[in-house]
């Protein structure tokens, strides 16, 4: 039987394998919850700086999991996190070269199936990353190799759309999470990175 320090570093070794180690946590949202961006990322200009997410989710229904994890901003520029049953697609910035977005395929594979997600954005690189249950599985980069910002400052939602998502997802998948669930809160990171994210 294991000792109790020999649990311990078991456990640290976990923790320090979780991409968000170390970050510190400063803006938590539950399923819908409206995400103020003005009053959480407008003062001192959050959305032109990196920006980490994380946010586990569930799928109960592989075959029709569908919708918004979340979203932030306006149709124009903003970040979004969809679901497509069992894909998992991320969007973040503005439309054509000055955007970035990715899909990881069959990141979900059965009816209950968990996974905790760490998306990463830096606007000055025009960089997205997403890495699932420690393993990077989007790296993906805009075009134009920068966007200035990664999000309008628009309200956004947890689960669902506020007023308006990014068209860089496509519109069958502008509505809200059906047959998965975000478990627990969303937990944001302004101006933070992961210290896995790939420059």
């Amino acid at each position: 039987m294991a000792s109790i320090r020999e649990v311990n570093a078991i456990n640290r070794r976990r923790s320090q394998a979780d991409p968000a180690y170390g970050l510190s946590a400063q803006h938590r949202f539950a399923d819908g919850d409206t995400i103020t961006a003005a009053t959480n990322f407008g003062t001192p200009g959050y959305l032109l700086l990196p920006v980490t997410f994380r946010v586990d989710v569930e799928v109960t229904t592989l075959a029709t999991a569908t919708g918004v994890l979340f979203e932030i901003g306006d149709a124009t520029t903003g970040v979004a996190l969809v679901l497509d049953g069992g894909d998992l697609i991320c969007a973040a910035g503005g439309q054509g070269n000055d955007g970035a977005d990715g899909t990881a395929t069959s990141l979900f594979g059965a009816d209950g199936h968990r996974r905790s997600l760490v998306f990463s954005i830096l606007p000055g690189t025009g960089q997205v990353q997403v890495h699932a249950d420690g393993a990077l599985v989007i790296d993906e980069t805009a075009v134009a190799g920068v966007f200035t910002s990664w999000a309008a400052n628009a309200d956004g939602e947890v689960g669902d759309v506020d007023t308006a998502i990014t068209a860089r997802v496509a519109a069958p998948l502008r509505v809200a999470l059906a047959n998965a669930a975000v478990v627990g809160e969303i937990v944001v990171y302004p101006s933070q990175l992961p210290r896995t994210f790939r420059r």
